[in-house]
């Protein structure tokens, strides 16, 4: 529910880059390859063994239709020589039949022994014609500036990617450092809160076998196993201490999750204008709850790390002309990269504050003013206000992971 998407995409793009170095290192190789390629040798060399190859074949048909011929001769020779009688008399005309077989035998022999070498030599030389082939059509359907302004256009993509990178590795350290150890916790206790569900589900079951136990006996066995379990034989004591340790988790869980939601509506609504509660950043809280004046030090100090990233206008009260003995262009002097608005006399900033923001979702209010009075207001009703804490030596308003010394 709560997770750090950014750095997920970190990753992907991460190996799309990858992708792309290796594309890149391909083709730059293929271009390597084309520039020291020899096409002429090669074509030279490849009607060579084209030539080779042919011969070889024309030898390897002559010695099959040799073979084919002598076989058959040999076959001749034997239906003359042989004959049901020949074991016991052979004319001379099947005596020489016969010497005729034997000698076309040796021949058969020696005819296939050449073409078992021919057929050697064939398979012998066609894997480098094969090789030279493959090459030369490599050579012939590759597109050398194709191939350059693809390395160009790969090389463009790499570094938009680059950039989306950093920007998205950005993102993920701000999620990180305003949500991660938030996120964290709230993981922690939603598994808490399941043992604890599977807990009570386990004393529920030994509460349910106590019940319907028929015997002392059996209850006994069951106070002790549930005494094993929870180290607590009675499951009705369990099941209340595990249903009041579920109601305050389920609270402090939703502590968290509200927490969670301010930081990530924060993070997924851009935030152009800080419009700050000048009066209300001059008071450090007391425990009368009226505050006490500590001047503008902390606004002093806080207003330019804001200007930093984001506009930023210092709203005050009339009554600050008093309270620090200055006028508007003092206090614009004071705050260089603000915009210092101060109400006339009998006007309040509240309502100046909250116009600032009504018809600009990208600007936010910085206040301990709830604008209670203010409901219908759409900073208030976005919940764009955020508030801040003065310490006694910083300013600190949490949303934005901002604390600033003074």
């Amino acid at each position: 529910m709560y997770r750090n998407e950014h750095a997920a995409r970190v990753v992907a793009l991460t190996q799309k880059t990858a992708s792309i170095n290796l594309d890149i290192q391909k083709l730059t190789l293929d271009m390597q390859w084309y520039d020291a390629f020899d096409c002429e040798h090669a074509s030279a060399q490849l009607a060579q063994r084209n030539r080779i190859t042919l011969d070889i074949k024309q030898r390897l048909n002559q010695l099959s239709a040799t073979l084919q011929s002598t076989s058959q001769s040999k076959q001749t020779c034997q239906g003359v020589a042989g004959g049901w009688l020949s074991g016991l008399w052979r004319s001379t005309e099947q005596k020489v039949a016969q010497h005729q077989a034997s000698e076309l035998d040796k021949r058969l022999a020696m005819l296939e022994l050449s073409r078992k070498e021919a057929q050697a030599e064939l398979a012998s030389h066609e894997p480098e014609e094969r090789r030279l082939a493959a090459n030369l059509r490599r050579y012939r359907q590759f597109n050398p500036l194709e191939a350059t302004a693809t390395i160009a256009g790969l090389n463009e993509e790499l570094a938009h990617l680059h950039q989306l990178i950093e920007h998205t590795r950005s993102a993920s350290e701000k999620w990180e450092a305003m949500a991660g150890d938030v996120s964290r916790q709230w993981e922690r206790q939603q598994r808490q809160l399941q043992q604890i569900d599977n807990d009570i589900a386990k004393a529920q079951g030994f509460e349910w076998a106590l019940s319907n136990a028929s015997s002392g006996r059996e209850k006994a066995l069951i106070h002790q196993e549930c005494e094993s379990f929870f180290e607590n034989s009675k499951p009705g004591m369990v099941l209340s201490g595990l249903n009041a340790k579920r109601r305050k988790l389920e609270r402090d869980i939703e502590k968290i999750q509200e927490r969670l939601r301010d930081i990530t509506r924060l993070m997924e609504h851009h935030i152009e204008t800080l419009i700050l509660d000048g009066n209300n950043l001059c008071y450090l809280p007391s425990e009368n709850g009226k505050g006490t004046f500590i001047g503008l030090g902390a606004l002093i100090a806080l207003v330019p790390v804001l200007c930093q990233g984001y506009k930023v206008t210092v709203i005050f009260d009339p009554g600050i002309y008093a309270r620090v003995s200055s006028n508007h262009a003092g206090l614009q002097a004071l705050f260089p990269g603000a915009k210092v608005v101060v109400m006339p006399r009998d006007v309040k900033a509240d309502e100046a504050l909250l116009a600032a923001a009504e018809f600009d979702q990208a600007a936010y209010i910085v206040s301990n003013d709830r604008f209670a009075d203010y409901a219908e207001k759409s900073a208030v009703k976005e919940r764009r206000v955020l508030t801040h804490l003065i310490h006694p030596h910083s300013v600190q308003i949490q949303q934005l992971q901002v604390n600033v010394p003074y």
